[in-house]
């Protein structure tokens, strides 16, 4: 590990509530922004094949941010190289909603870079 490496993970120890609630907002207004066509499609399939009698299970509304963390499971935290002097620190997640893509996002000095599927917290 770089020392720049070791500054970016000591600097996320250090404001890890702060970041957590940066990364639960994200992954909030992630969620809400595409609630309704995951919905959609989500009642889509259980018209095709059957399944879900309740969608709300699997794709709750959510009114609260921390009723996120009721519904998403950490996987792990991924230390980036150092490119032009920074690091940037991915974040992978699981999400009720989406178990097989997951949830990624990439932090730089404590603040979002990107959020997607869990790909994006890859290097």
């Amino acid at each position: 590990m770089t020392p720049e490496q070791q500054q970016a993970l000591d600097d996320f120890v250090a404001n890890e509530k702060a970041i957590h609630a940066v990364v639960r907002e994200a992954i909030y207004q992630d969620y809400q922004k595409w609630y309704s066509v995951n919905k959609e499609a989500y009642q889509h399939a259980a018209a095709l094949y059957g399944g879900l009698e309740n969608i709300e299970e699997e794709l709750p509304p959510i009114v609260d941010r921390t009723e996120l963390d009721e519904i998403t499971d950490f996987s792990q935290i991924l230390i980036h190289p150092v490119i032009d002097g920074q690091v940037q620190i991915g974040i992978e997640l699981f999400g009720k909603w989406d178990p097989l893509e997951g949830i990624g996002l990439r932090l730089q000095n404590g603040q979002i870079v990107d959020i997607g599927n869990a790909y994006e917290a890859l290097p």
